[in-house]
């Protein structure tokens, strides 16, 4: 939702991801400022952690082919399977922590 206060230069917006699902249309991958790459704020399970690959001298070829798992698992994460993302139910991080 994104609202306007009369003579104000900008826009104010939330997002209602609980209220409002949007699962189904987000397109969006994030990148932690740890270097944890997730395809989903909601998916603990399914993150790669590229700074390490990175430092480590992972190759572009191994990378390229993780990244595509990870894209395939995105679709499968949903508002409505969000506990899927874990072993426990629990998150080990906020959604705030991570930049949500």
């Amino acid at each position: 939702d994104i609202f306007k206060i009369p003579g104000a230069k900008g826009t104010l917006g939330f997002i209602s991801q609980m209220s409002e699902c949007f699962c189904d249309k987000c397109n969006r991958m994030r990148l932690s400022a740890d270097g944890w790459l997730r395809p989903c704020l909601l998916n603990e399970a399914g993150q790669l952690d590229l700074k390490t690959a990175l430092r480590e001298g992972v190759s572009m070829t191994t990378l390229r082919e993780q990244l595509k798992e990870l894209l395939t698992v995105k679709s499968e994460i949903n508002f409505k399977q969000r506990y899927s993302g874990t072993a426990t139910g629990n998150y080990s991080r906020t959604m705030s922590q991570i930049g949500g």
